[in-house]
């Protein structure tokens, strides 16, 4: 047999296969004329052979109803027709253009950060997250109010201070520095922030020589934690308990001494600043301490006819001992419940047991379920005890945590009765907080499903927009450029050239040669494209840009946008109207653009091109619609409502649920105070009281 050129691979086909072979094009391709050839036959064969050659790839862009179509089309035409972009309908698209994409650029970037920044500061403010994904959302939305060299400079001036300096005591806590770690100075200078101290005068000589300290960048919390209604524990373990909370547990780095009682001198001093860490300054934890201890006996002997007296150094706020500092654990505790509607879930999780039993309530003074009832409520309700004997910080917190957890419902349950009396029941009352269903409505099977259709005709939608801009990428590089610049009639065009040519002598043989070349092409009818000028090029590659920059911006704000809805009404509506940008370049089109320009359109033949998109093979599967519409697309939504659920629904939704109803398994305040608590604490600590 005969071997064929090295130059010309050959692929032999009988006939009839080689004419019912199809032939693969992007978009709505035209097969070339020379893509079959017939090969020389051997002396040796008795049929001839037909040979298949490797053609350019053909691809086409038809006139479409849209602004970026009418651009794309109406000056070329202008030119050939008229000889000059001064027209009414270049001037007109060109108008319409630098509309639609003003419109667009404002939509996009205005909403988007708007978007991007409710969403990472929403999230933040229920759990504090250090590898969040927008932490520079802030910066670029303060720059967009004031785009000056002076807000960048001043952003990075305060970042540079924030990783230079550390948090001295609870006023800087949220500022995003590191709490400083106090030391022993071994020279006993005493250090500037004693010094700087509004109480300093409370210390005494010894004081200050023995308890003298140095500031340095510690490895203490994250002040940025403050921002955050619960912290990251690790393991997904979080705590929401307010800041006073926090404080039960450090009794040993409140009392420095060791004498048994935490001074205010001690509290002043904070050696190891616990102002920052817990983000409460110790002075006002040690007043509430003692406003609290108070208050509540002073509750008892009103409303529980108890009597007990205040010591002197709780009354005179010097001093708290350590059994009145435990007897304030259980009232901050009780404080820490987020409503009064869980008074009768306290009751089922035998929180008022051990203070029921007929041996400790002539001391408490809860005799009853209605006399626990009403000590709760005096408690959490709005203006009550709580609000009242905590910190300052405490109301915030409570109106934080009703903002959060959202409208407050009740289901009913069984009936709770009191185990040390039968004939004394309630009905238990089950709290739902809004924000916590909305959650636990998200990570079901039947909206994660809805999210992932919706999510899926949001992709589609961006995939065709990437095959327009690609085609338009594809044009620009091989359809042949003109170098011509005919923004005026020809008899104002000669002049500037003119002009333009004594100024630069190669630019204006460049322009000699343009208008030679498309003198030969002026066409009063001219409905077909074979070239375009270098000025249209370079607008349309503007427009490419500027198509691609926005659609990859709003790729991803509105996946986030669609993620944080809460509604499937909300998620429906939202998906349309991130929808209309992308379409907003139809809309305008039609209401804009007269009917006899879009019939003249209609009229103009597609632009066809050589393509360098690759024929169906590999790599040229790749490019298939079939590809992306039954495999990429759906696997993308699936992998984003995966990820959504696993990073941000769930995580979510264990911070709120600990926060707003004190229970889940990854909930630190869950198993910090069980019934055993409760049972030592009214059998022992209060009974010591």
């Amino acid at each position: 047999m005969a071997q064929t050129s090295e130059d010309t691979p050959l692929l032999a086909e009988s006939d009839s296969r080689l004419d019912s072979t199809p032939h693969v094009s992007f978009g709505t391709a035209q097969a070339s004329d020379d893509a079959l050839r017939l090969a020389q036959s051997d002396s040796g064969l008795d049929s001839t052979l037909k040979v298949r050659r490797r053609t350019p790839f053909t691809n086409e862009i038809g006139p479409e109803t849209s602004v970026y179509a009418y651009m794309l089309f109406m000056p070329e035409i202008s030119l050939k027709r008229h000889g000059h972009f001064c027209t009414f309908q270049t001037v007109n698209a060109c108008i319409l253009f630098i509309l639609v994409v003003t419109l667009q650029l404002s939509l996009t970037v205005i909403s988007g950060l708007h978007i991007l920044e409710n969403h990472y500061r929403w999230k933040s403010s229920i759990v504090y997250d250090a590898r969040a994904v927008y932490p520079w959302i802030e910066r670029g939305s303060d720059f967009l109010v004031d785009p000056s060299i002076q807000t960048a400079k001043d952003y990075y001036t305060k970042n540079q201070a924030s990783t230079e300096e550390c948090c001295p005591d609870s006023t800087c806590a949220g500022s995003g520095r590191k709490c400083c770690k106090r030391e022993f100075n071994a020279n006993g200078a005493y250090p500037p922030f004693v010094q700087m101290n509004k109480y300093s005068t409370w210390q005494s000589e010894s004081a200050r020589s023995k308890l003298a300290i140095t500031l340095e960048k510690g490895d203490g919390d994250n002040a940025n934690a403050a921002k955050s209604l619960c912290t990251q524990l690790g393991d997904r373990n979080y705590t929401c308990s307010p800041p006073s909370l926090k404080y039960l547990e450090k009794w040993d780095k409140l009392d420095q001494n060791g004498d048994g009682i935490w001074s205010h001198a001690e509290a002043l001093e904070d050696m190891e600043n616990l102002g920052c860490q817990l983000h409460l300054s110790q002075e006002d934890m040690f007043q509430s301490v003692c406003r609290t201890i108070i208050m509540d006996i002073h509750d008892g002997a009103t409303y529980r006819g108890v009597q007990k007296v205040v010591p002197q150094s709780i009354e005179k706020k010097r001093g708290v001992p350590r059994k009145y500092f435990d007897w304030f654990g259980g009232v901050v505790a009780l404080c820490s419940t987020a409503s009064p509607g869980h008074c009768t879930r306290l009751l089922e999780k035998g929180v008022f047991t051990s203070a029921m039993d007929p041996d400790h309530w002539r001391v408490l003074g809860l005799r009853s379920i209605d006399d626990s009832m009403e000590y709760c409520n005096r408690l959490l309700q709005s203006g009550g005890l709580c609000a009242k004997m905590m910190p300052s910080s405490y109301s915030l917190y409570r109106s934080m945590v009703a903002d959060k957890c959202g409208a407050l419902t009740y289901s009913i349950g069984s009936v709770y009765r009191n185990p040390h009396d039968p004939h004394d029941g309630i009905r238990i009352l089950h709290p739902t907080f809004g924000r916590v269903g909305d959650f636990t409505e998200m990570t079901s099977l039947s909206f994660k499903f809805f999210l992932l259709l919706l999510l899926m005709t949001w992709f589609y939608n961006f995939i065709e927009e990437v095959k327009q801009i690609g085609a338009v990428c594809d044009l620009l590089v091989n359809v042949p450029v003109i170098n011509v610049f005919p923004f005026l009639p020809e008899k104002h065009r000669k002049s500037v050239n003119n002009r333009l040519s004594r100024m630069s002598r190669s630019f204006g043989e460049i322009i000699q040669h343009g208008e030679s070349q498309h003198s030969l092409n002026l066409d009063k009818g001219a409905v077909h494209i074979d070239c375009i000028s270098r000025p249209h090029q370079l607008t349309l590659g503007c427009m490419v840009i500027i198509r691609l920059s926005l659609l990859m911006f709003m790729t991803v704000v509105g996946t986030i946008f669609l993620l944080s809805n809460h509604h499937y009404l909300d998620l429906l509506l939202n998906a349309v109207a991130l929808a209309f940008i992308f379409e907003l370049d139809q809309f305008i089109f039609t209401f804009l653009v007269s009917d006899d320009v879009k019939k003249q359109l209609e009229q103009i033949e597609p632009i066809c091109f050589d393509s360098f998109m690759p024929e169906n093979r590999f790599p040229g599967v790749f490019f298939r619609r079939e590809l992306w519409a039954y495999i990429m697309i759906p696997l993308c939504a699936l992998s984003v409502v995966l990820w959504n659920t696993h990073q941000n629904l769930k995580p979510v939704l264990d911070a709120l649920t600990c926060l707003c109803e004190k229970q889940g398994n990854h909930c630190e305040e869950a198993d910090r105070f069980p019934s055993s608590w409760w049972d030592n604490y009214w059998q022992q600590r209060a009974m010591d009281m």
